[in-house]
């Protein structure tokens, strides 16, 4: 590591996971409704729609004596992200080239930009769902919506062929709402997507 990356923000980026056909499918077929859903609704010059992207989790301060060793100030940043299979993002992101001019900044391993999510949409195979699937998504949803404090954070199953209700509830509770049928349900999902941007809307956010 040279001199010039000295107290300069690292990147820690969650690998890309690996989809099955069927979840390939399910995600195309949620991600189409909800496309064209939005360019028909007056929200579509606010708001857009990504697919599996790097959403901002955390931000974390590090003092690694052999990265900076050559430095008396060796504290810095790491900021980690997690790919999320469908986001509503604000179409007002946060560019690389903003930080261009700060000694702050190290955005290597990231995209060109950092995208503010509004509705985050987790696609779940039903039965493949695991209680440890929930409960991880739960801590996921905490963290993201620890810095992005107008998400809202769903998870979506294709069917529930496995768990009962009560059983989702009670490892999802850091997880705004868990939808068990799509195709039941899709209508009622974007009520509450749609419902939200309202609210965003009223409080000037979006």
């Amino acid at each position: 590591m040279t001199k010039s990356m000295q107290g300069k923000i690292f990147i820690n980026t969650t690998p890309n996971r690996r989809r099955t056909t069927k979840e390939d499918r399910f995600s195309k077929v949620v991600y189409d409704y909800f496309n064209e859903k939005l360019k028909k609704s007056k929200f579509s010059n606010k708001v857009g729609i990504v697919e599996k992207k790097q959403i901002l989790k955390d931000i974390t301060f590090i003092n690694d004596k052999s990265r900076f060793y050559y430095s008396r100030t060796r504290w810095s940043f790491m900021l980690g992200f997690q790919q999320q299979d469908i986001v509503f993002v604000s179409k007002t992101v946060i560019e690389k080239k903003r930080f261009a001019d700060s000694d702050m900044m190290e955005f290597s391993r990231a995209s060109d930009i950092i995208f503010v999510p509004l509705v985050i949409c987790e696609l779940k195979i039903g039965k493949n769902l695991t209680t440890h699937q929930i409960l991880t998504y739960s801590q996921i949803a905490r963290e993201i919506r620890y810095i992005s404090p107008f998400c809202k954070y769903f998870i979506i199953i294709d069917k529930n062929r496995k768990m009962l209700p009560e059983t989702i509830a009670r490892q999802a509770k850091e997880i705004d709402e868990v939808f068990e049928s799509w195709e039941k349900n899709k209508r009622l999902i974007w009520r509450s997507v749609l419902n939200h941007f309202k609210y965003l809307q009223r409080l000037e956010i979006i």
